[in-house]
């Protein structure tokens, strides 16, 4: 004898609404998660700052150009084959609100070994950073890709760690002046700066031409 399951009207029906409900029951858990993931980074939008580097005559400065304030601030140093020079700002605790006041910086200069200090000297700092020994301009531009990268390292007030990188450099090959300087933008982000990788975008990226 053969028994064959037969499935009624209703049952089928019941299946279906079943079905309906787990796909409405999917739907609605992944718009809640979008709808929470948009509104994490709304907030992560007004509470992060991002610092800006830049030079005035002479002198370096930095200012917060984000939504919020800037703490722990610290930086990457440049080195030449002379001398490591180790940007700061002379202050106890410092810290850079939102649309704040901008901050000088400044160098301590001292020999590989830390046995030599001298007083901080923007030309002869130039002159150590861009000095190629050649007037190759081709040469000239490949060593300044790289030969000031500077990584500006902070913290926000939800705990987290940002950095913005840029890169200064001369575009002549003669005794750089203020004039012939130009800082130029790298990256921002989130956590903590793979100096490695930065090196490597910076070798790719061309610098500008001379005037």
């Amino acid at each position: 004898m053969i028994y064959v399951n037969q499935i009624t009207l209703v049952e089928i029906w019941n299946i279906v609404i079943g079905a309906i409900d787990v796909i409405v029951l999917a739907v609605t858990a992944w718009i809640v998660w979008m709808y929470t993931k948009a509104a994490q980074r709304s907030n992560e939008i007004q509470e992060r700052p991002i610092l800006n580097f830049y030079l005035q005559g002479s002198v370096f400065k930095i200012k917060n150009v984000g939504n919020g304030p800037a703490y722990n601030i610290k930086f990457s140093k440049l080195k030449t084959t002379e001398r490591v020079y180790s940007p700061y700002i002379d202050e106890p605790n410092p810290l850079l609100e939102k649309g704040g006041e901008e901050k000088q910086i400044k160098f301590w200069c001292n020999s590989h070994e830390g046995q030599i200090t001298e007083s901080y000297d923007y030309q002869r700092f130039l002159l150590r950073l861009f000095r190629t020994g050649t007037e190759d301009w081709t040469n000239y531009k490949k060593i300044n890709r790289t030969a000031a990268i500077i990584v500006i390292m902070y913290e926000g007030i939800n705990n987290k760690k940002y950095y913005s990188a840029f890169r200064f450099y001369s575009t002549t090959i003669f005794v750089p002046l203020y004039a012939d300087m130009v800082v130029e933008f790298i990256e921002n982000a989130e956590g903590e700066c793979n100096m490695d990788c930065l090196r490597i975008i910076c070798e790719k990226r061309p610098i500008m031409e001379h005037h």
